[in-house]
Order: structure tokens, then sequence, then C-alpha cells
């Protein structure tokens, strides 16, 4: 049987038919469903269905974290990120808490610190929500948060040596949790608190030249940040 588009002539040479450049072509025509994937079987979280806080208000964001890098280079470092933005989902867990989610926080660039035999700078710094908006309850008024957030860490690393220098380079599978803190509610925004602990905020093994590598990590969260609506 001849596939579909064949003009079924036969090739005057062997008697069998050319179909050569005849056949069908569907390129194109599969349906895309890209981007409609539901988080019920990817958990990809499909945005905040409840109370959006968007707006940073807080005068002071600065925030304590422990920075350690271990492998070619070494150091231990408690250092300062100041926020910048970010959004914050509240939402009724329907069991009278509230399911509180940092979706984002950004935070300005990191100066080069001294770690080791380098000076390491870190770029583009946030902390990206992975869970599923649901994984920290708090109580409807304000308390202490139950359960452990899900988080990665977005930056590029740039390094410097005398041995050479790295560009800045986007760091990738950088994850962990964020602590369990104090959430309070005020009149149209929402403050959440953490104190510094051992909660592995996000770590990774980061290659800063070929063939050498680094662990990098960072520990605890400590400082209170607020948004608003």
């Amino acid at each position: 049987m001849s596939p579909q588009g064949s003009t079924g002539t036969p090739d005057p040479d062997t008697g069998t038919e050319d179909t050569t450049g005849d056949e069908d072509t569907t390129t194109g025509d599969n349906e895309s469903t890209t981007g409609d994937t539901d988080s019920s079987s990817t958990g990809v979280p499909v945005g905040c269905t409840g109370m959006s806080f968007a707006t940073l208000t807080s005068a002071d964001n600065d925030m304590l974290t422990n920075f350690t890098v271990d492998g070619v280079t070494s150091c231990d470092l408690d250092i300062t990120i100041t926020a910048t933005g970010g959004t914050i989902c509240v939402a009724d867990d329907g069991a009278g808490g509230s399911y509180h989610t940092v979706e984002a926080i950004e935070f300005m660039d990191v100066p080069p610190m001294e770690c080791g035999i380098a000076q390491v700078e870190l770029l583009n710094l946030s902390i990206q929500n992975t869970g599923d908006l649901m994984e920290v309850v708090v109580p409807v008024d304000g308390g202490a948060m139950m359960g452990n957030q899900s988080t990665t860490v977005v930056v590029d690393v740039a390094v410097r040596s005398d041995v050479g220098n790295l560009v800045p380079t986007p760091v990738a599978d950088f994850d962990g949790s964020l602590p369990q803190g104090e959430v309070a509610f005020g009149d149209g925004d929402t403050t959440l608190t953490y104190v510094a602990e051992d909660t592995v905020v996000a770590t990774t093994v980061f290659e800063v030249a070929p063939g050498f590598e680094v662990t990098m990590t960072l520990t605890g969260l400590d400082g209170s940040l607020t948004f608003a609506e």
C-alpha cells in the first residue's frame, strides 16, 4: 500500500512505486502544551491564589547568613545580604491557618570577600521558591512558622586570584530550605523574622576552574523583612 501523499507512479527501472519526497509531513502540527502543565503532577508552583505582598517596606533590610567555601580555596564568613524586593504569598490553608510562602527575595550584590587565596563576589543574588506554596503554615493571626520551605539560591559568582580569575558565572543547583521563623500580620502587610540557626539555605559543588571544585554553602538567616500589598 502506498504511504499517504504518494503519487503511485511506478519507477520505470524497478517497477516499484517511487515515493521519494512524497511523504506527508506533519512537522509543527503537534499540539503544544508548553506552559500548561498542572503543578499537581510536576511540583512546580502555578502562582499565588491568596494575597500577594510585593512591596518591601521595612527600614532595615539587612540579613545575616553564614557563607562557607571548602575546596581549592576555603573560608568561613558571616556576611550581610541586603534585600531589595520580593514577593510573599499568604493563602488560607482551609484548617484555620495560613500558608505563608516566600516566592522570591532579591538582594544587593555582595562585594568581593577575602576567601583563602581568592576574592569571591556574589552577583544577581536572590532566593526563589521551589515548593508548592503549601510547605509553611502559620496561625491566621501570625506566629511561629511550621515547616521548612524548599528554595534555590540564584546567584552569579565571580572569583579573582593570583592563579586565575572566573568571570561572573551562574551557580547551578544551589538548593536548600528556609529556616522556621516568625510571621506577623499588620494593616496590609506581613513581616517575617528569622533568627540565625543551622538550616542550610543553599549548598552546591561549584567548579571554579577546570578540574577544581569547591563546596559552597549558605547557612541560616538572621533578620526581619516587611512586605506590603
